[in-house]
């Protein structure tokens, strides 16, 4: 990462923000366009306290000026839940698109309307609150979604098949567990190399997965190791 870039794209996004405020107002469009775009930024530098305050009063700007189910509002709040779960809060995350979603988050799983990397999102965070049987069916209607809408895999279908086969594992479906990492093994490796991030972290969960399958000692120990390492996936996405 170049962060004199990095550097630069904030300080130019943080200038814009200032003048949009001045010129436009806090809620006019392009203002909260600026927001979110410096939300991302923050995030993405590890800035998460920032990322967190500034996500959560332009979500607040696009509920107001366009409602809930507008989908720059859905795609605000996609982003913030990522946000609230790098800075480790999942119970934040899921409650805030529980707010935003109501009575959407019933069917979100048939509901192509949510796009799928809030259905990432909402899945990692129930993983992280031990809601594994619904983490598991959030992850594979995930995955169906994603690899319907493109034939192409990538970092947000390897994430999503990362927490199916964490989520199997800690229910105890260790067969299947092996089965889901072996294929997102297989797929990282062929679209980024043996040495990337995301096939490395897949091959530590088979890798646990194959022990259990071997000696069934010390679970609980184990299943707390894991359930910090399913924050990693995340920090592919933002």
């Amino acid at each position: 990462r170049n962060l004199g870039l990095d550097r630069d794209a904030q300080a130019h996004v943080e200038k814009s923000l200032d003048q949009r405020r001045k010129l436009l107002g806090p809620e006019h469009p392009d203002t909260l366009t600026s927001m979110q775009v410096l939300a991302s930024i923050y995030a993405s530098e590890g800035k998460y306290a920032e990322a967190e305050t500034l996500g959560r009063e332009t979500l607040d700007g696009r509920s107001r000026v366009r409602g809930k189910d507008n989908v720059s509002t859905i795609a605000m709040a996609g982003l913030l839940g990522r946000i609230y779960m790098l800075n480790g809060k999942p119970r934040a995350a899921a409650d805030m698109l529980e707010e935003i979603l109501g009575t959407r988050i019933q069917r979100m799983e048939a509901d192509d309307s949510v796009p799928t990397d809030i259905l990432f999102t909402l899945a990692s965070s129930n993983l992280m609150l031990g809601r594994f049987p619904l983490a598991e069916s959030q992850s594979r209607a995930a995955l169906e979604r994603q690899l319907k809408g493109s034939a192409n895999e990538n970092l947000l279908t390897l994430g999503t098949r990362h927490n199916a086969a964490f989520a199997c594992f800690l229910q105890g479906k260790y067969y299947e567990a092996a089965t889901r990492f072996q294929k997102g093994i297989e797929t990282s490796r062929s679209l980024y190399g043996p040495d990337h991030a995301m096939t490395l972290q897949l091959q530590g969960g088979l890798l646990s997965t194959s022990f259990f399958l071997e000696s069934r000692d010390n679970a609980m120990a184990q299943q707390g190791l894991l359930l910090e390492t399913s924050k990693l996936s995340l920090l592919f996405l933002v």
